[in-house]
């Protein structure tokens, strides 16, 4: 017989400007609010919506709920000014 647990997983993220900038040579003056109009600008055009392909994009949060039996456990991590680097790092070694 199988428990009947469940797992939600979820992801945060937000356009990677730096990434964006660097692709594209784009002077280094240009604001963040500057680089995400130009990239919803772009993909608007390309396919009618503003979401990004997948590399431009910055994990800022990482969340699970798991639900087993009648438990209920939350997990979330995503500190303000952290970097995509540490917050991945810390989700891999969590124990």
């Amino acid at each position: 017989m199988l428990d009947n647990n469940v797992l939600i997983f979820d992801i945060e993220t937000v356009a990677d400007c730096d990434g964006y900038r660097l692709l594209h040579r784009l002077p280094e003056d240009l604001s963040e609010n500057e680089i995400v109009a130009i990239m919803n600008n772009e993909r608007l055009a390309e396919n009618g919506s503003t979401f990004y392909r997948h590399h431009l994009h910055k994990v800022v949060a990482i969340s699970l709920l798991l639900l087993s039996g009648n438990k209920i456990k939350l997990w979330s991590l995503g500190r303000e000014n952290e970097t995509e680097q540490s917050l991945i790092a810390r989700f891999f070694c969590r124990h």
